[in-house]
């Protein structure tokens, strides 16, 4: 069957609508499936072919074409005209549409759900829709982003964490670094301490040649776990720090060498932090108790009284 000519075009729009008006559901199914032939990607058209399917009480072909619409819409930004397709798609008889479809039309009920609980301001009921929405698409990223909004306001930390940190993690798969960044960034806003987020915002900085931010990470992620005890990962993250040309990173080495009773790592440490930072309190008073316990009283009383005066 060849395609209709450009030049028919008004008359198949105009006969669509006369057979739509007339009730006439397979004509105008007709008509409208010779103007898709002529321009695919018409979606105004796609729809029309949706909303005849309906009234013809053809669901599956209905929700194809609303399918196509919607995503359409959604590629282009256009979140409110999707909305409205998602209405109709939503509105379907679940009971005849096969499996698969079944699924998609309850992601896009739950989505619809959400999306008014959140207008309403109901907060408890967004985030069981929302819920809902992840295990029925677990990479969906807007629903992570969501649900973290919504636990943020609720006050419910942990819980927004866990969703940031889910998110960012979908986006370093996909290599949207930035948006990661973005997510990772909002972590430690919320948890300071968070060595897992800090560790993910490290690498983040590496790939995108920010170095400065790379050695800020991980002297902050060396500097927590000296703090908590956790000298392995201290000193592997001040090492890394060191290889940034972080200075103040000597100074985390050396106290975990001290810890670990390694005097003669630890004064290399601390000295070389020295060389560039002679009054740093903490290197010459941790200095002068490595010379102590070196039986180096003299050089022990020269360097705690430094930081004595300072």
């Amino acid at each position: 069957m060849s395609a209709p000519a450009g030049g028919d075009k008004k008359n198949i729009v105009k006969m669509a609508y006369i057979y739509f008006q007339e009730g006439r559901w397979d004509k105008a199914i007709e008509e409208y499936k010779k103007l898709i032939q002529l321009d695919p990607e018409d979606i105004n058209t796609h729809n029309m072919l949706g909303d005849v399917f309906v009234k013809k009480g053809a669901p599956r072909e209905a929700f194809e074409e609303y399918i196509k619409v919607s995503s359409d819409f959604s590629s282009r930004g256009q979140a409110d005209k999707a909305a409205i397709v998602n209405k109709k798609i939503a509105a379907l008889d679940p009971g005849l549409l096969p499996a698969e479809a079944q699924k998609r039309q309850s992601l896009i009920k739950q989505t619809i759900k959400a999306e008014s609980a959140m207008e309403q301001g109901n907060v408890d009921e967004a985030i069981e829709a929302l819920s809902e929405v992840l295990k029925l698409d677990s990479e969906n990223l807007a629903a992570y982003s969501k649900l973290g909004e919504l636990f943020e306001k609720k006050g419910q930390l942990d819980e927004a964490v866990k969703q940031y940190q889910m998110l960012g993690a979908a986006f370093v798969k996909n290599r949207l670094y930035k948006k990661a960044q973005e997510m990772f960034q909002r972590v430690v806003q919320l948890e300071p301490n968070n060595i897992e987020a800090r560790i993910n915002l490290a690498q983040i900085y590496i790939k995108q040649n920010s170095e400065s931010d790379a050695k800020k990470e991980f002297l902050i992620i060396a500097e927590l776990a000296l703090n908590t005890g956790d000298y392995e990962n201290a000193n592997t993250y001040a090492a890394k720090a060191v290889e940034f040309k972080s200075i103040e990173a000597h100074y985390v080495l050396g106290m975990v060498f001290y810890k670990k009773q390694q005097l003669s790592e630890a004064k290399a440490e601390f000295e070389s932090l020295l060389r560039f930072k002679i009054n740093h309190v903490g290197a010459l008073t941790y200095l002068g108790k490595v010379y102590l316990e070196m039986n180096q009283a003299d050089k022990a009383s020269e360097n705690i009284q430094k930081a004595l005066k300072l």
